[in-house]
């Protein structure tokens, strides 16, 4: 008993330790369901004093009394300056009120007379809390209260600054639609709506984050998408407890089921066409506000090597593109360096003796061993790599070049790489950017590390083992329910159709068995009556 007791009161210095900061924390805002929310006070003042109160008495937030004879009480307009539409404000409420003559209907209920027959905005709703008032004030909508009544009336004309749509930022276009997304959540949901004009299109909305309040959006079409699948997205959603998200690279790695799992397993994405497209495969799209992409699951691993311009080109031609970029790009990344070590530590006759003895001659007289040679090398060229993601855009390109030049030379003039060492790290740098999808880059960044590893201990047995285990891992991951390598792998044979390989349009004509879609076609070829011979008409 006396041992127990010892050590609670050890726990309890320990935890007083790392904690005691946290004794003065102010409790986070309790949103609980059943809450007793406090109901306006009918009294213009009272109203006034509680919300300053509640806000913290903001510099920002402004009360605009309105009194006109012919209204039988008091108004007050209350609303955070910089978050609203001040001329829609004045235009359409401030100037309606002020010369009104009088309320056609004095029995009815007030607010409602004022919203349907005198303010002219798009949006009005009625609230009754407090809590209410403080939510559609930080929300950038203003408060209509009028004294003597316990309610008021929310004026939608929030009017937040945001860049003008634009080419994304993040993903080069070369081919198809110009627009990407913002960091408006509006604006990129009527991006969305522009290019799917379906009914059964549905974009269900509400917040995350305790203290920022941040509006999420669910996008998905009715018909098409798993109705489970949509439901554990939302549950996801909305089962997160936390301050505050920023980006949907912050939502994904917050939905991800592992740890430590260096596989990104939903595809941000801020081209409109990729998106619009992924919804009508039967894919679910999240929206954050503030964020300038959408985050699309579920996420397959070829989908970070699919790019939209491969179907606006001919088959044959993005079938090659795709292999280039996924067959070459992607293995030489990763093994590259690991092959240069494998061959110079344990040298075999499968590259021929004339290129192991130019190897071997290249290496004369270095100071480090290949293992050593290669770690070093590498880390320099992701310290560039860093460097020149935080660099300002008019002298990072610059300077990751030159700075890669004069580091490559002077490595080999002092003996510390050789020449085909050189070679290989361009290689390795260049073809890191082949990758569709930027989110897959940290991942095969880190990969090419793991491979040297095996590479330095067992050679080619060693990349062979380290590739098996890389295979089994990726094949065991799953974004909602969906393998990762599904639609890479023999399951479902007519999604191998849209693989490296891409075929003719005339056989994609199903959506991909993989996301088990409701409506799984999406062309019909024998209702598209073509005419063969049109161009021998001619």
């Amino acid at each position: 008993m006396g041992e127990k007791m010892e050590d609670n009161k050890g726990n309890n210095l320990w935890d007083t330790f790392l904690y005691k900061h946290r004794m003065t924390e102010i409790p986070p805002p309790d949103d609980r369901e059943g809450k007793v929310e406090q109901v306006l006070p009918a009294a213009l003042k009272t109203t006034k004093e509680m919300l300053e109160n509640a806000l913290g008495i903001p510099k920002d937030l402004f009360f605009r009394p309105i009194e006109n004879p012919a209204l039988s009480r008091k108004f007050m307009l209350v609303a955070i300056e910089g978050l609203i539409d001040k001329k829609e404000l004045a235009l359409h409420v401030i100037e309606p009120l002020q010369n009104i003559t009088g309320l056609h209907d004095e029995t009815s209920d007030i607010f409602e007379v004022i919203g349907k027959t005198i303010i002219s905005v798009p949006n009005w709703q009625k609230i009754t809390t407090i809590d209410q008032a403080k939510s559609q004030l930080l929300d950038g909508n203003t408060l209509l209260l009028a004294d003597g009544l316990s309610s008021g009336l929310v004026i939608m004309n929030h009017q937040y600054e945001h860049r003008t749509v634009s080419e994304p930022k993040a993903e080069q276009v070369v081919r198809g639609p110009m627009e990407g997304f913002v960091e408006a959540l509006r604006v990129n949901t009527a991006l969305l709506r522009k290019h799917i004009k379906d009914e059964r299109l549905r974009i269900d909305s509400f917040q995350i984050g305790r203290r920022s309040k941040t509006k999420v959006a669910v996008a998905y079409i009715e018909g098409i998408a798993y109705p489970s699948r949509v439901e554990a997205v939302k549950e996801d959603l909305k089962s997160l407890d936390i301050d505050i998200i920023h980006d949907v690279a912050e939502l994904s790695i917050y939905l991800d089921k592992r740890s430590f799992n260096i596989f990104p397993l939903s595809l941000p994405s801020e081209r409109t066409d990729r998106v619009s497209a992924s919804l009508l495969e039967g894919r679910i799209a999240v929206f954050l506000d503030n964020s300038p992409a959408a985050m699309v699951v579920p996420a397959l691993f070829i989908d970070f090597w699919r790019t939209p311009e491969d179907y606006y080109v001919a088959p044959l031609l993005a079938t090659f593109f795709r292999m280039l970029r996924m067959i070459f790009g992607n293995h030489l990344t990763m093994m590259l360096p690991a092959l240069y070590i494998a061959f110079t530590n344990f040298p075999t006759g499968v590259i021929g003796s004339n290129l192991i003895m130019n190897i071997a001659a290249s290496r004369e007289g270095l100071a480090f061993p290949p293992t050593l040679e290669v770690l070093i090398m590498l880390i320099l060229l992701d310290i560039i790599l860093e460097a020149s993601q935080r660099l300002p855009r008019l002298v990072g390109g610059a300077a990751t070049i030159v700075g890669g030049i004069i580091l490559g030379q002077a490595a080999v003039q002092a003996r510390l790489a050789s020449n085909i060492m050189v070679i290989i790290v361009a290689v390795t740098a260049i073809t890191n950017l082949t990758v569709s999808n930027l989110s897959m880059l940290p991942a095969m960044r880190l990969l090419k590390y793991y491979f040297v590893i095996w590479a330095s201990f067992w050679g080619m047995p060693g990349i062979v083992f380290g590739a098996t285990t890389v295979l089994a891992y990726v094949g065991s991951l799953k974004s909602y329910g969906v393998p990762y390598l599904s639609q890479m792998s023999a399951i479902h044979l007519r999604d191998l159709v849209d693989t490296i390989y891409v075929f003719s349009p005339k056989w994609r004509t199903n959506r991909p068995r993989t996301f088990k879609t409701i409506d799984g076609q999406r062309m019909d070829l024998k209702s598209m009556k073509y005419n063969l011979n049109s161009l021998d008409d001619i």
